[in-house]
């Protein structure tokens, strides 16, 4: 996204609030290893840039033409920005080819390529031509082979264990089942593992830390201790009333009244910000962290509810702003 801020509102922004701005907070349970669903479980507290428009009297959205950027949030979306569906201008802008007409093509990856080393596994040969394709779906384990074209809309299927490639050629609005084609085939074997191709031809010599991140099983670890088990109970009830066991068990003193709650931003407060002041933190970054724990304790998500929103009307357009340049700025 872009943001364009001026900068004097910024400033008695800042001003105003010790030093930071006071974002919204979401708040996301995840794992400490985002690939191990079974890893302790965290609360990630996350800001976007993007909520700041509420900070700002008078802000307002503006569209921009997809000639301005181009958006890279998802796999789906490098994916189709690695193709030449996209060009490279001669000032180093990424934009769409000319022959798009200004409409990108849609990729929807597997959910098990969501990150980037697992969707490098997909296109170990680069990406295929997608300047014709308005849909490409990849669902299972597979790999695109070179020279593979796709135009219009394209569906690659491997329901199967073993993992497939995608042979080279053009692919025209059809669906391409590539388990069934093995089985028409008479199931040959594969020669190597998947694997065993990306080891000995795309990582030369890898750690043993890196061949456990491979697409292969690993070994699952055992789980169950009572640290990873009291975690988990700590994160799953952080924003309910905490029981007496669970207030003993917490790193600060247990309250003598057990009929009494204290209050957790006061007793949390203390022992963060010495640290902070430990650590020689600068006030605004502790005011910022003091903030954004309050927000988590309140047990606001920082979603909003979609029975509140509004639809938005017509917006300003960039390229219809007529602007008079401020040379003092340049």
């Amino acid at each position: 996204n872009n943001l364009w801020v001026d900068l004097k509102a910024l400033k008695a922004l800042f001003e105003k609030h010790d030093g930071f701005v006071p974002l919204p907070i979401m708040k996301n349970s995840k794992t400490v290893d985002p690939r191990d669903k079974k890893s302790t479980k965290v609360v990630q507290l996350e800001t976007a840039m993007g909520h700041a428009i509420e900070c700002f009297p008078g802000a307002t959205a503006l569209v921009v033409p997809r000639t301005r950027f181009a958006p890279v949030k998802t796999t789906n979306d490098l994916f189709s920005l690695r193709s030449d569906a996209y060009i490279l201008t001669h000032d180093q802008r990424v934009v769409l080819h000319p022959d798009r007409q200004g409409v990108p093509p849609i990729v929807k990856l597997d959910a098990c390529y969501k990150f980037v080393d697992s969707m490098e596994q997909v296109i170990p040969h680069g990406p295929p031509s997608l300047l014709e394709c308005e849909q490409l779906v990849v669902e299972g384990r597979l790999s695109f082979c070179q020279n593979v074209v796709i135009q219009g809309s394209v569906t690659f299927k491997n329901a199967g264990s073993a993992h497939q490639w995608i042979p080279s050629g053009i692919y025209v609005d059809q669906e391409v089942d590539l388990a069934a084609s093995m089985e028409h085939q008479g199931s040959p074997k594969e020669t190597a593992t998947f694997g065993d191709y990306y080891v000995r031809n795309l990582l030369r010599k890898p750690s043993l830390d890196l061949l456990r991140k491979l697409p292969f099983p690993a070994p699952v670890a055992a789980v169950g201790t009572e640290d990873a088990v009291f975690r988990e109970y700590y994160v799953d009830n952080l924003m309910r009333t905490p029981s007496k066991d669970l207030l003993e068990r917490l790193p600060f003193a247990a309250v003598a009244d057990s009929t009494q709650v204290p209050d957790p931003m006061d007793r949390l407060w203390r022992l963060y910000e010495a640290k902070m002041r430990k650590e020689k933190c600068n006030d605004a970054a502790i005011a910022a962290f003091k903030y954004n724990l309050s927000v988590l304790l309140s047990g606001n998500d920082g979603l909003i509810a979609e029975e509140t929103l509004d639809s938005v009307g017509e917006l300003p357009r960039s390229e219809k702003l007529t602007v008079d340049p401020n040379t003092a700025l340049l």
